[in-house]
């Protein structure tokens, strides 16, 4: 397993159901787990007309309610997608879902966008310092080679 926000050897976080995971290796077999997520990401249920059966997340208020409109759009007209989309509390989601071709349900799983981006803002600030220090040190080597130059 690799994980590239990591540092190559450190130990990986414990995540999942291990014993499943190790079954799906020796396999090849799909393998059906109960529930785990990472903490902000939600999970919903859709029935065929875009009503919330089950979610991960508020789900005393928001079961029974229809679910965003881009998303409930989107369900109807592929039967499988990744879309940038709003969860009904405003939150920016990349949602991928698919619908079952037994029921007609559809199982949804929107990613909070801020937790995507997180590592690469990180990243994208480390790469502008390094690159900072490495003008301002090309600078300051310019500078003194060319007064040693212009002696």
């Amino acid at each position: 397993m690799l994980n590239t926000f990591r540092r190559f050897g450190e130990p990986l976080p414990a995540a999942g159901n291990p014993p499943e995971l190790q079954r799906i290796f020796q396999t090849g077999e799909p393998v059906i787990t109960d529930l785990f997520l990472p903490p902000g990401w939600i999970a919903a249920i859709f029935d065929t007309e875009g009503t919330i059966v089950a979610r991960t997340r508020d789900a005393q208020r928001l079961v029974g309610q229809k679910g965003s409109p881009e998303l409930v759009q989107r369900m109807k007209e592929v039967r499988e997608d990744t879309i940038e989309s709003r969860t009904l509390e405003g939150i920016p989601v990349l949602t991928v879902f698919t619908r079952s071709p037994v029921s007609n349900w559809t199982v949804a799983i929107g990613i909070p966008q801020r937790e995507l981006t997180a590592h690469l803002w990180y990243s994208m600030g480390r790469l502008f310092a390094a690159g900072f220090v490495a003008l301002l040190t090309a600078l300051g080597l310019a500078a003194l080679f060319s007064r040693r130059l212009m002696r």
